[in-house]
């Protein structure tokens, strides 16, 4: 059983995603003075949060970074170690 290395295309592609996200809000703030929310969800007297994609590529791509460099890395080190 192996935790593989990432490569390095992958967290490139998770470095960008973050970074569009973040562009996607400046831009918003930028020509519109506000950045726009769009989704919204509701289930029954339940309001979720608002949020845009924006958000959401930031919110994941830091996700996925953050479970890489903690979680797997000590996988990582421990499979080394063996």
């Amino acid at each position: 059983r192996s935790t593989p290395k990432p490569s390095s295309a992958a967290s490139d592609v998770y470095k960008r995603q973050i970074l569009a996200g973040a562009i996607g809000n400046l831009i918003d703030r930028l020509f519109l003075g506000e950045v726009v929310d769009f989704l919204d969800f509701m289930i029954g007297d339940l309001h979720w949060y608002v949020f845009n994609l924006a958000d959401s590529y930031v919110t994941i791509g830091m996700g996925i970074i953050l479970y890489d460099s903690i979680i797997l890395e000590k996988k990582r080190q421990a499979i080394s170690n063996e």
